[in-house]
């Protein structure tokens, strides 16, 4: 009878969660590490994966289910998708602003943030200080969108080049050229 009540009670819940996946969250821990429910509950609405468990966190199934629906809910992923490329590339297709929540190491890889910034140059705000220093990333954003010349080191703030191509991009750039260059 127990067994029959346990699988009443699941099977109750997995209708509840498939008709609102924010139920999740009010219901009893163990459920929040039930695959199939977990499931249901972010294919209903991606923002359920907050109340998964660490290890349904770290199932890429889990986590595809949320992202492709609102990449900014790679927040919740475990450390280990947030620093998987495949994952984060496609949470960051589904929300540019999932780049907040991509791990340190991927905004410190040359190849990946080069591809990022080159897709949204505004994403130079949110890579590593090497990134933000390397001429050829800069100058590739500020050629598309002027402003990210904010996001630059203090060097590339003061590189004519860099900052004559942010200028022709947007004029309003000039406020983030290096005193030197402003005085010009």
């Amino acid at each position: 009878i127990l067994i029959n009540l346990q699988r009443a009670r699941r099977e109750s819940l997995l209708s509840d969660v498939q008709k609102d996946g924010l139920v999740l969250g009010t219901i009893s821990q163990k459920f929040s590490d039930d695959r199939e429910v977990v499931l249901a509950a972010v294919n209903q609405n991606a923002d359920a994966i907050m109340f998964a468990s660490p290890r349904l966190r770290a199932d890429p199934d889990v986590v595809l289910a949320a992202i492709c629906q609102d990449g900014a809910t790679l927040e919740y992923a475990s450390p280990e998708l947030r620093d998987d490329p495949e994952i984060v590339q496609i949470a960051l297709q589904s929300n540019p602003q999932a780049i907040k929540f991509v791990s340190p190491t991927l905004k410190a890889d040359r190849t990946f943030m080069a591809k990022v910034i080159k897709a949204d140059p505004s994403a130079l705000g949110y890579a590593s200080p090497e990134i933000k220093a390397d001429r050829e990333i800069v100058l590739s954003a500020v050629k598309k969108f002027g402003l990210t010349l904010s996001f630059a080191s203090h060097e590339l703030k003061n590189d004519r080049e860099v900052v004559l191509a942010a200028l022709k991009q947007n004029p309003t750039a000039i406020m983030f050229a290096s005193p030197e260059l402003q005085a010009e």
